[in-house]
């Protein structure tokens, strides 16, 4: 049987015949090609996607298993950048996000969001720059913060703490109540005063001096350092009634188990 090659060379005019079987076969040939890397593209992708899903569960486990005691919760991970391989092979993830909506501590629930840029593969080299943004419920924040002055908690506000203290004066215990603005401030937390009125003393003392003192006082300290690893700092803070989200920030991180344990002190 003649093929249609065949038959397109019989009517060709002599010369014709080698320069269109040879364009013919270099059309097929391209097509192959084209085919070719089309499906190695598709299969790369599909292999780059497979080993990023793995490796972001993986990661999740590994997480969920080095939770302290007392806290508990799912974990979400998602690997972004460029290919999963070629981050690989070059030793770094460009950006990892964690994710733990409903994480609970001692009971608290406390949702965590973290990115974290330039995470070694074999986790060797410190991480470059880590953000983590906390959302602590008023139970919850009293957990982690002690004001020095206050007899008890804090109480949320709209961008303010409210608490209560105590003061002794010329011999005499009084009470008093403050609201006060939270700062970020490294590894503290700076109140700054914005109103303060004494709640019990003795009736029919101006206790207006006492007012003066505790706005001139300045910013309240409250260490944070004892809380957290070293080198992470409190960067933002924002306070509503239902919540304070305290945004913490670290630059060359180490990842080990000694460090992330390792705390820093108070002066």
């Amino acid at each position: 049987m003649t093929d249609i090659g065949s038959l397109e060379d019989l009517f060709a005019e002599p010369g014709e015949q080698r320069p269109r079987r040879r364009r013919r076969a270099w059309l097929i040939g391209l097509g192959v090609t084209l085919g070719l890397l089309v499906l190695i593209g598709i299969a790369a992708v599909l292999v780059d996607n497979g080993l990023r899903g793995a490796a972001e569960a993986a990661a999740a486990t590994q997480i969920e298993k080095r939770l302290p005691a007392g806290v508990t919760g799912d974990v979400d991970v998602h690997i972004g950048g460029g290919s999963f391989i070629l981050q690989y092979l070059g030793g770094s993830f460009d950006d990892v996000r964690v994710d733990a909506p409903d994480l609970r501590i001692g009971g608290d629930r406390v949702p965590v969001h973290l990115v974290a840029h330039g995470v070694s593969s074999d986790l060797s080299a410190p991480v470059k720059h880590v953000t983590a943004r906390v959302a602590l419920g008023q139970d919850a924040l009293n957990h982690l913060v002690q004001v020095p002055i206050a007899t008890g908690g804090i109480t949320l506000g709209h961008g303010t703490f409210a608490l209560s203290g105590s003061k002794s004066v010329a011999g005499l215990t009084l009470s008093f109540s403050l609201s006060a603005i939270p700062k970020a401030d490294g590894d503290h937390l700076l109140l700054a005063p914005t109103a303060a009125k004494v709640t019990t003393g003795p009736a029919g003392l101006d206790f207006s001096s006492v007012i003066r003192d505790l706005m001139a006082s300045g910013p309240i300290p409250v260490c944070l350092a004892t809380q957290l690893p070293k080198g992470v700092e409190l960067s933002h803070i924002q306070v509503t009634p239902e919540a304070a989200t305290l945004t913490f920030t670290a630059h060359d991180l180490p990842l080990t188990g000694s460090a992330l344990s390792s705390r820093g002190t108070c002066s």
